[in-house]
């Protein structure tokens, strides 16, 4: 029977340090409900007369309660993730 040997590949660069990515998942969170608020305090104060909300540079224009729904689920994941990395 052919023994079959474990290639060499150094791995030790594939290991991540946990709090770096700990680090890396709270700023991400936060990041996103940062924008999240962000763009209800931009929809709700800035553009309020608005019917279409463009994103950012303009590629997009989204109904103001589409808009709403996505600064909304930028918020809630964010809330996911902080609440995620918590119990880790």
């Amino acid at each position: 029977m052919i023994e079959m040997r474990k290639p060499f590949i150094p791995l030790s660069f594939l290991k991540i340090n946990i709090g770096a990515k700990r680090d890396f998942l709270i700023g991400f969170a936060v990041a996103l409900i940062l924008l999240g608020a962000g763009g209800f305090w931009d929809l709700a104060v800035i553009k309020q007369d608005w019917e279409l909300y463009p994103l950012p540079f303009e590629l997009v224009l989204l109904p103001r309660y589409i808009a709403g729904d996505l600064f909304f689920l930028l918020i809630v994941v964010g809330m996911f993730i902080l609440l995620w990395v918590r119990t880790k």
